[in-house]
């Protein structure tokens, strides 16, 4: 054991401050954490299918007025409803709207309903106070 060098005290720590070992660490550290975040558990929203609520309809549509009340879903198209094959985006808006009398008097048209992407569909008067919309997207 002559001749040779003698062992430093805390020889083990100098793995720690080599710059490659740290960044090496650092990275699979970061990766790790990474992962956690990618598989830690969330609530996704799911959009509503149907509903009376009219600030939803809102957001699907243009309303010329505002109802009294209103009832509404949403679905896929099949191709019986659209008369082509569906894309996987198509879907549809079936909506009974009840206006005011003087308010469904000013609906002219299904043109005033079309917001994007429900830019096709029908409207159809039930009396005086109530219209039911199809919209489709395109």
């Amino acid at each position: 054991m002559q001749g040779q060098p003698r062992p430093r005290p805390f020889s083990g720590l100098q793995y720690r401050f080599d710059q490659r070992r740290r960044a090496t660490l650092f990275g699979i550290a970061v990766a790790l954490l990474g992962v956690a975040i990618l598989l830690w558990p969330r609530d996704h929203p799911v959009a509503p299918s149907q509903g009376d609520d009219i600030a939803t309809l809102a957001k699907l549509v243009n309303l010329p007025a505002v109802p009294v009340s209103t009832h509404w879903s949403v679905g896929p198209i099949s191709a019986t409803d659209l008369g082509r094959a569906p894309g996987p985006g198509d879907w549809y808006l079936d909506a009974t709207i009840t206006f005011s009398a003087s308010d469904a008097a000013k609906v002219s048209g299904v043109e005033a309903f079309y917001k994007s992407p429900l830019l096709a569909g029908k409207l159809m008067r039930i009396d005086d106070t109530h219209l039911r919309l199809i919209l489709n997207t395109q």
